[in-house]
């Protein structure tokens, strides 16, 4: 994961090419059958369409934040400092 947001059980993920990563892959499938929620944004459109992102990130923690929060610890986080 490339960002978490743990009030609300959110993964952000900068998408990578599946096949490159089969572990990720399993491991992303195994976080969203506990209910966490993952965005997955291709690189090309990261540098590209920001606002798009942006959206999809809104909408995304608008609905996860709607849920109960996933059962899941997160473990190995750094934070971010301003």
């Amino acid at each position: 994961m490339d960002a978490w947001w743990d009030e609300v059980g959110l993964g952000w993920q900068f998408d990578t090419d599946d096949n490159e990563f089969p572990v990720q892959k399993r491991n992303d499938l195994a976080l969203i059958a506990t209910g966490v929620v993952i965005v997955r944004t291709p690189p090309e459109q990261l540098r590209d369409d920001v606002r798009r992102t942006a959206r999809e990130l809104v909408s995304a923690f608008t609905a996860a934040a709607k849920r109960p929060r996933p059962q899941v610890l997160a473990m190995g986080m750094v934070t971010a400092t301003s």
